[in-house]
């Protein structure tokens, strides 16, 4: 199973950041598998994962095999769609665009990119899907870790952007892999 610790921002991030931001989850590489990973090694066996969430969000850590941990905000605006997000781990993708077809009802990558967030090479996708009768955007950035991916995705209403967009981008930056430390 995997652990996750919850910590006061100031333990788990070396900048200060709005006061919306309380809450980190760590996830501890020893427990980090996936489905895709069946034998349980873990897929980052270097690295810990860290990520800040909105204080008001709700969060289960380790919902899933593979997936560090989710959070959702506690209301739900006027569009009906909640938003939230998802910090994930698998084995590397070529193509997450092509996984990402597979997967979603009318895909539209709206945006792409490659840059350096807080030191560290990302790839940025913007993409929209409907869920239902919601059309959905979302962002996602991926890191690539040990060989393994580490994606972050993002998802609100298209009418909820405006609001969520800021919120998005500061816990992405937020996201930090730290070595884990032997025993000597």
């Amino acid at each position: 199973m995997l652990r996750t610790n919850v910590q006061a921002i100031e333990a788990a991030v070396h900048r200060p950041m709005s006061p919306l931001f309380q809450t980190s989850a760590t996830a501890h590489a020893a427990d980090m598998t996936s489905a895709e990973n069946p034998v349980d090694q873990p897929l980052l066996p270097t690295h810990d994962l860290t990520v800040v969430v909105p204080r008001q969000w709700v969060t289960r850590r380790a919902p899933e095999r593979g997936i560090a941990v989710t959070a959702r905000a506690r209301t739900v605006p006027a569009s009906g769609f909640p938003p939230g997000l998802v910090l994930q781990t698998a084995p590397r993708a070529d193509d997450p665009v092509e996984t990402l077809r597979s997967q979603l009802t009318d895909l539209e990558v709206e945006d792409s990119d490659a840059f350096d967030l807080e030191g560290r090479p990302v790839t940025y996708l913007r993409f929209s899907h409907r869920v239902g009768v919601s059309d959905v955007m979302c962002e996602q950035w991926r890191w690539v870790v040990d060989g393994a991916a580490v994606t972050l995705t993002a998802s609100m209403a298209r009418d909820d952007y405006a609001d969520y967009c800021d919120v998005f981008e500061e816990v992405a930056a937020s996201v930090e892999f730290r070595p884990v430390r032997r025993a000597a």
